[in-house]
């Protein structure tokens, strides 16, 4: 499944780990918007898991339709 970034609507870039801790499983999964057109600065979640780490994102920049 993909998730987009919920400012810009570009797709959100999946990795395992962290910034400290990259590629390593045991710290979960970050989304973060790889947009430089996206008009926030930092749209970034982690969570256990991607689908977690997207509800971080989503509580960060809640969608206004």
């Amino acid at each position: 499944m993909k998730y987009n970034c919920p400012v810009c609507n570009g797709e959100l870039r999946e990795s395992v780990g962290t910034c400290l801790h990259p590629h390593d499983p045991k710290y979960g999964i970050t989304l973060d918007c790889p947009s430089l057109t996206c008009p926030a600065q930092e749209v970034v979640g982690h969570g256990d898991n991607v689908r977690h780490a997207f509800e971080i994102v989503t509580q960060k920049f809640n969608r206004r339709k």
